[in-house]
């Protein structure tokens, strides 16, 4: 369980990042050819798109697509369809909710209708998750790729309603590694460095290996630590940390206070 936790919170890590504009690279593709493509990947029915900006994160730069019904980010660099929101197809809490396994195979018809086959991919279905937001609920479906237990760039994000079986999300991220993959920075020793760099004795502590993007690029393997200390005035202590599995180098660095 707490392998999936880190499975999906290394993968939410990958695509959240600070936003800003990027107008000058020239090997962006135009916004009409992204357009085309956010078009072709709703069909017919998507009515007007308006390209509300150009993002650049950690792993890419996108052009981000707006309508009544849908939100769209096309890598502005390759055109692929990386994330897409279909704000219509979020519904109210309702009694009724499809078992997991009906959710699961909508989601890979959904993939497979746009060109994913999850097992030509060798991608791994790592969880599977009825997640409750109050007003709504979900399924949440992560699937990745591994190479000798390193969580590689490849994974694939299906969101569903619960309710009718209707994709809500789609996030998919695939990226090409070709960097050494094992670490010269030993496990022991990256858990001692967040221990003092929490200032914490661990209570609990987990760890994974992944492929990281320190900036638009540039690839680094990485231990991703989450360590918990003993609460303080019942607050807990410790964090997430990212460390360069070569070098030692920390990365990123989250406490949880």
């Amino acid at each position: 369980m707490i392998k999936k936790m880190l499975i999906q919170s290394c993968m939410l890590l990958l695509l959240i990042a600070t936003a800003h504009s990027m107008n000058t690279d020239s090997r962006l593709r135009l916004s009409s050819d992204s357009k085309s493509a956010a078009s072709e990947f709703l069909g017919n029915d998507v009515g007007p798109l308006t390209c509300l900006r150009v993002e650049t994160y950690s792993q890419g730069a996108y052009h981000v697509f707006s309508s009544n019904d849908y939100y769209i980010k096309v890598n502005a660099l390759t055109g692929e369809i990386e994330y897409a929101f279909f704000k219509r197809n979020i519904a109210l809490i309702s009694n009724k909710t499809m078992d997991p396994q009906q959710a699961t195979s909508n989601a890979i018809d959904f993939a497979r209708l746009h060109g994913i086959d999850v097992k030509q991919a060798n991608l791994t279905l790592k969880n599977v998750t009825l997640e409750d937001f109050g007003f709504t609920r979900v399924y949440s479906l992560y699937w990745a790729r591994e190479q000798n237990d390193v969580l590689l760039p490849d994974m694939l994000k299906i969101t569903v309603n619960p309710t009718n079986g209707q994709i809500i999300s789609y996030t998919r991220l695939m990226r090409e590694t070709s960097i050494n993959l094992t670490p010269s920075f030993a496990k022991e020793d990256a858990m001692a460095l967040a221990a003092t760099s929490f200032g914490v004795t661990p209570v609990s502590e987990e760890s994974h290996l992944l492929v990281w993007y320190t900036e638009q690029g540039n690839e680094v393997l990485a231990w991703y630590i989450l360590m918990k200390g003993e609460p303080e005035n019942k607050i807990n202590t410790g964090g997430i940390v990212l460390i360069n599995a070569h070098t030692g180098e920390i990365i990123q660095i989250s406490p949880f206070r």
